[in-house]
């Protein structure tokens, strides 16, 4: 059928239905198009039906608490044995002898090496021999000055009599400085031994007979292995929870553990690491606790008034940032949380009107969404604090456990 425009549907109405639709504008006599509409004489269209209401959302929910977390950091260690020393040669001099090798078992002054003494003895030898020289003299110039003084001034001059003690006196000097050389000589002569400062094992040989070496050269590293300590460089975050005398756990391979004592803590950061160095002593010994082995050393760290505890299963984490969903008056509010530390099924974590006594959703938490009804399938009831141990490393305080955000 064919219709002529009306001054209703003027060629401008045309233009514009034909810009809101693909198929070509109507021509003043062109038949009517069911893909064009004018809006010309055409009824309204009805408005599209609003989507339902998501059904209520069926949940399991908690009880946020106040209370402590016994939380678990570790970091990784080095085991060094108590007593260690690279012993040096104490002179130069040729290498006469050498009585051990790696792994042999020293004892406290046991001699180790021996260096040429041919020098050092001769030097003492004349030294002995100098003195003997001037203790003759002495005696000599004693037993004048005491002639001369008995003989008075109405025999022997004044001046004379003065110059017999002075000569004494000279020699009496000279004797004692030959005194202190000797005792040099004889210091000097024990340096070419080589005695074990403690006991231990031989650890490294670095010369043999015939080599040639000075003084403080490297020539043998002694250890003791029946004690042991461990040193761990620990963040500063962590000096405020840690202090001499408190226990730890050192573990070692295939899951075996000794406590050890905290002895020392260095409050202090090193410069290339930016941590703070602890050393422990083991409470027992154990076959693996060998210098130089790696190791894992646990804190156990006490967090009180820090936060608030949270069920892990009521962690969602996103991409950045991680969230509880609040049960508020049966309808789900998300908070924003920082979760400050991690222990067992428990999180510890400040947010943004988030407040003891609040329930927070632990099962079907990762489909809810916010201002979605909750149907509460029952609580779940938690500990009052967090005495579990955490399984956290390192890395403690992630959000291992969290359930991931939907999309």
């Amino acid at each position: 059928m064919w219709r002529r425009l009306t001054p209703e549907c003027s060629s401008s109405s045309l233009a514009r239905a034909a810009r809101r639709s693909p198929v070509a504008p109507w021509s003043p006599w062109s038949r009517s198009s069911p893909g064009v509409s004018s809006g010309c004489g055409d009824a309204p269209a009805a408005e599209a039906p609003k989507p339902p209401a998501p059904p209520p959302a069926k949940v399991e929910v908690a009880t946020v608490r106040a209370g402590a977390l016994d939380d678990r950091r570790a970091f990784l260690g080095e085991v060094r044995a108590f007593l260690r020393a690279e012993i040096g040669a104490g002179a130069a001099g040729e290498i006469q002898e050498v009585r051990v090798r790696e792994g042999d078992r020293v004892a406290r002054g046991e001699l180790l090496a021996v260096i040429d003494t041919s020098l050092a003895s001769a030097r003492l030898q004349a030294l002995k021999a100098s003195k003997r020289r001037g203790v003759a003299q002495l005696e000599q110039a004693r037993r004048d000055a005491e002639r001369a003084q008995s003989l008075g001034a109405e025999i022997v001059a004044a001046a004379e009599i003065e110059r017999e003690r002075t000569a004494e006196e000279a020699l009496r000097a000279e004797v004692s400085g030959l005194d202190a050389q000797a005792v040099q000589a004889r210091a000097e002569l024990a340096r070419h031994r080589l005695d074990a400062p403690f006991d231990g094992v031989v650890a490294a040989r670095s010369v043999d007979p015939g080599d040639w070496v000075s003084a403080g050269q490297r020539v043998l590293d002694l250890v003791a292995t029946d004690r042991a300590e461990v040193l761990v460089g620990v963040p500063p975050a962590i000096l405020g929870y840690i202090a001499e005398g408190d226990a730890a756990t050192i573990e070692g391979p295939g899951g075996a553990a000794i406590e050890a004592t905290i002895v020392g803590v260095v409050r202090a950061l090193d410069p290339r690491t930016r941590t703070a160095r602890v050393r422990l002593e083991p409470r027992e010994g154990a076959p693996w606790l060998l210098p130089g082995a790696p190791v894992d050393v646990a804190f156990r760290i006490r967090r009180e008034g820090e936060g608030l505890l949270v069920p892990r299963d009521a962690l969602v984490a996103g991409v950045t940032e991680t969230r509880v969903v609040r049960d508020q008056d049966g309808v789900a509010a998300p908070v924003v949380v920082e979760v400050v530390a991690t222990a067992g099924d428990l999180a510890l974590v400040r947010g943004e009107g988030l407040q003891a006594g609040d329930r927070v959703i632990v099962r079907g938490n990762e489909r809810v969404r916010p201002g979605q009804p909750l149907e509460v399938l029952g609580v779940v009831d938690g500990p009052a604090s967090g005495a579990a141990e955490a399984g956290a490393a390192e890395a403690g305080g992630s959000t291992g456990g969290a359930a991931s955000e939907g999309g």
